[in-house]
């Protein structure tokens, strides 16, 4: 079983992009053994999932202003890492189930804004994990239930990983009951983007 899930705090003058996600899976593939990366070995799936061409691992990224996850395993992932922002807790709202709006109505400050938040994160390493993306937000979530603070399990099997760190919540989604092995890795400011 391979399920690591590789997290950085970027430099405050540093916000993650496309660009460094891509150079941050590199890294991580040359680290893991697996050999350097080019454009040419990513292809996208009819879902819009990127995965490599030749199946060497899978893998899924996502960034949050100065936070970056990528979720590596030898199974599907999916991956999600959100910073606390206002914005994002109106959307979460929107998509709790009737049971998750009654629990959040009867929470209030910071302990609501973190469950609205954790709610949005395991939703969306969910919808990666998957590959339908964005859209079966609207679609409807399937039911996720807390088997403990850190572990969920989606009605089809998939378990949600979640982790609370001081300014972000993240959570790895995988067929795997055992969580990922957490790695924080640390990235220099650059000096030409």
């Amino acid at each position: 079983m391979v399920f690591k899930l590789y997290f950085s705090i970027l430099p405050q003058t540093r916000a993650a992009n496309d660009k460094l996600s891509r150079r941050f899976l590199s890294d991580i593939s040359l680290y893991e053994g697996f050999g350097e990366i080019n454009d040419a070995d990513i292809v996208t799936d009819a879902g819009g999932k990127p995965r490599f061409k030749d199946g060497r691992f899978f893998f899924n990224l996502s960034h949050s202003k100065n936070y970056i996850v990528c979720a590596v395993s030898d199974r599907e992932a999916g991956a999600d890492v959100e910073q606390i922002r206002g914005a994002l807790i109106k959307a979460a709202a929107k998509i709790l189930k009737d049971q998750e709006k009654e629990t959040a109505k009867k929470l209030s400050g910071e302990e609501k804004f973190r469950y609205l938040l954790n709610r949005w994160v395991l939703a969306e390493a969910y919808v990666k994990y998957t590959g339908e993306g964005v859209n079966r937000f609207f679609k409807g979530l399937p039911q996720i239930t807390e088997l403990n603070k850190t572990l969920y399990l989606a009605e089809n099997g998939v378990y949600l990983h979640l982790f609370e760190k001081e300014h972000c919540s993240v959570c790895a989604a995988s067929p795997y009951k055992t969580p990922p092995q957490w790695i924080e890795i640390e990235i220099l400011p650059a000096e030409n983007g």
